[in-house]
Parts: C-alpha cells; structure tokens; sequence
C-alpha cells in the first residue's frame, strides 16, 4: 500500500513538474517577443531616419484628413462624376448617353 500511495504521489509531482516546464517555456518565449519588439522601438526613435518617418506620418494623417473633409463635403462625388462624364464621352458612339439624367 505505502508503494502504491509513493507512485501515486511521484505521477502527480511528474505532472506539476511537466506543467511548471511548459509555462516556464511560454513565460521565456513572449518574454524574447516582447524584448525583440521593444528593441525595434527603440532602434526606430534613434535612427537617424526618425525625424524622416514622422514628418511622412504627419503628411499622411493630413492627407487623411483632408480626404476626409472632401468627401464629407461631397467634392470628392463631384470630382468622380465629371471624370465619368469625360471617359463615356470620349468614347466613340456614347454622345447619347448621359449619367443621372444629364446629356453627355
């Protein structure tokens, strides 16, 4: 009975022993991720292209921006329909034809 009470013990410690191993592994596996990324952060502020790469971010968010306010105020539409009425009128045989009810 004592042998019997010994295995069952030495299994259950075999598992907390596999399992404490596997969270151990997990632990250093996101900790190396984590340091990796945070060593690229911190590559990118020193490097010498910052000031570069955030005067091209700030541009884009403006260009952003300013495409957000045309389409809100509809130009970005009206832009779109004058094109369209171009390309169908350059194209032979469509002098009839029109968009939204307008002749081309």
């Amino acid at each position: 009975m004592k042998q019997s009470k010994k295995q069952k013990l030495k299994k259950e410690l075999d598992k907390l022993v596999q399992k404490i191993r596997e969270s151990r592994m997990a632990v250093t596996l996101e900790l190396k991720q984590t340091l990796s990324a945070m060593r690229d952060v911190r590559t990118f502020f020193l490097e010498s292209d910052y000031e570069k790469e955030m005067e091209r971010l700030e541009r884009f968010v403006t260009l952003g921006e300013r495409m957000k306010t045309l389409i809100q105020d509809g130009t970005i539409d009206a832009m779109c329909d004058v094109v369209l009425k171009l390309a169908i009128g350059k194209e032979p045989g469509n002098e009839e034809k029109s968009i939204e009810g307008e002749s081309v």
